[in-house]
């Protein structure tokens, strides 16, 4: 008996249905990757908060200076309070700034004191992912946040520890969410 291999037409039919799965699965997978980066994040962020809220604890209940809170004096003031200097990279935009930080910080919470606003920590954002073009702080005159970072949306750690994922524009406006 002749030994038969595959002919074109079947090697062709192969190569077309592994070109289709392959189209089906690579969005998936950049998905599955892009969740991962904003847990990530969200993880950064959370560690950088609990950084913030010991230097709190150590400051007599006051929030770090404005100047400590934008650029590299955040970096600067809660160095003891981190280990890990990866947490000032968020994996969306990493390799996209010359500084060290890839966070906002809401400049309003500069210098304030915890009493300020215990009626709702939970609405005044405390950080959130940067924009390319602000990575300084944010105010009340600000003109936004990033609007998109992760998935269609950005993460934010709220004054009360909590780290949560907003869907683009949902927060861009700081003043909304901001001490007053």
């Amino acid at each position: 008996m002749k030994k038969r291999g595959f002919t074109l037409i079947e090697l062709l039919v192969v190569i077309a249905i592994i070109a289709i799965l392959a189209a089906i699965l690579f969005p998936v997978f950049g998905r599955a990757r892009e969740q991962a980066r904003k847990a990530t994040c969200q993880s950064n962020q959370k560690q950088l908060g609990l950084a913030a809220f010991m230097y709190v604890q150590d400051w007599d209940e006051k929030w770090m200076l404005s100047s400590n809170w934008a650029g590299t004096g955040s970096s600067e003031a809660l160095n003891g309070y981190i280990k890990n200097d990866g947490v000032w990279d968020c994996p969306s935009l990493s390799g996209t700034a010359s500084i060290q930080t890839d966070y906002q910080f809401n400049l309003n919470v500069a210098g304030s004191t915890n009493a300020s606003f215990t009626n709702d920590p939970s609405t005044v954002i405390c950080m959130g992912d940067a924009s390319a073009a602000n990575r300084s702080g944010l105010n009340a005159t600000s003109t936004g946040w990033a609007t998109t970072t992760h998935s269609e949306g950005i993460n934010y750690l709220f004054c009360d520890g909590h780290v949560k994922w907003i869907r683009g524009g949902a927060a861009t406006s700081p003043s909304a969410t901001m001490l007053k």
